[in-house]
């Protein structure tokens, strides 16, 4: 799947998500709306494990993972859930840039513990609020 075309768009019943593979090697970008229920994350995890052994097979496994979480539904099961997926599929190695919160005032709990799962599965973690600030860290 991931080998005819670079970029895999999924649409459910109030989540939607989009692994994008288009820029590498310079990066990978995954966005996700909304929550996913317990088939769609399963899938979710199934499209990532097929992202990454396409960047291996075309030599950018190191790539950099733009993970958009500004549309995610942070209920409190997903973003744990969704942060073990990544962790899951992806290698410690990778460098991990977190578009988080991009909204004024404090980020909610939910988005705070997002943060601490990702730097506890990856060692470079960067916290970025805007896609033009991960950009410039690419």
């Amino acid at each position: 799947m991931m080998q005819e075309n670079s970029k895999v768009e999924r649409t459910g019943d109030g989540w939607s998500y989009c692994i994008d593979l288009t820029p590498m090697p310079e990066y990978v970008l995954v966005r996700v709306e909304g929550a996913m229920d317990e088939a769609a994350g399963e899938q979710y995890r199934v499209d990532l494990t097929e992202a990454y052994r396409y960047m291996v097979t075309h030599g950018s496994s190191r790539a950099p993972i733009i993970a958009d979480y500004r549309e995610f539904e942070t209920s409190s099961w997903s973003i744990p859930r969704f942060t073990r997926v990544h962790g899951s599929v992806y290698s410690a190695d990778h460098r991990l840039i977190v578009i988080a919160y991009d909204h004024e005032g404090e980020p909610p709990l939910m988005v705070t513990m997002l943060l601490q799962f990702a730097r506890s599965l990856f060692r470079n973690v960067s916290i970025v609020y805007s896609m033009e600030e991960a950009l410039a860290l690419v």
